[in-house]
């Protein structure tokens, strides 16, 4: 718990910071583009390292380029309903033995933590492809199975109907499959946020 507290509020100051620092809001609304693949924020500090390093121009000039031709979906309220999709999350029964001493554990929030912040840009990139210049703004929740060994074997996640639409699911499977944890011997659940906006 104290794990997601220190994620939102993270999440939450980086995002102020960020838009305070690139954005430029004291310019007016006229003057500031939105960038192409801006949006999807989680607990990855690189996709921010490499949103500095484009410089506000870079950012800007592209956002043009994208938006001139491109035509902004109107949504329904059935497409910005969040729903759930994907696999049963849980973990499964053990029978506890007192005599033997199994050796596993559940990843602690550091390890989770470590694993988010390098491995989610496949994710993100799941997320950006199923937006596409759809105007939504939500939290993208990922809920995990990850087993003993350190692979994700269930993946559910609750995200906006238009995002399953237009191909979501299939490629936060393969993406969230793809994430490797450290082998703990226990099975856990993780559970990673991701706020799009």
């Amino acid at each position: 718990m104290r794990f997601l507290l220190g994620l939102i509020v993270g999440v939450a100051l980086g995002a102020g910071g960020m838009y305070g620092a690139l954005e430029e809001p004291w310019l007016g609304a006229a003057q500031v583009s939105e960038e192409p693949d801006a949006g999807v924020v989680a607990a990855d500090s690189a996709d921010k390292r490499k949103r500095r390093r484009r410089g506000r121009r870079g950012r800007r000039a592209a956002a043009a380029e994208q938006s001139a031709g491109a035509e902004v979906p109107a949504l329904t309220e059935a497409d910005r309903k969040m729903v759930w999709r994907g696999d049963k999350v849980a973990l499964p029964q053990r029978e506890v033995d007192f005599a033997a001493d199994s050796g596993g554990r559940p990843l602690n929030s550091g390890e989770i933590n470590a694993v988010v912040e390098r491995q989610s840009q496949p994710v993100i990139g799941c997320i950006t492809e199923a937006r596409g210049d759809a105007p939504l703004d939500a939290r993208i929740r990922l809920e995990m199975l990850v087993s003993g060994d350190g692979r994700v074997t269930k993946l559910r996640v609750r995200a906006p109907a238009y995002l399953f639409a237009h191909g979501f699911l299939g490629c936060a499977r393969q993406a969230g499959r793809s994430l490797r944890f450290p082998a703990t011997g226990a099975p856990t659940i993780v559970e990673v946020p991701y706020d799009l906006y």
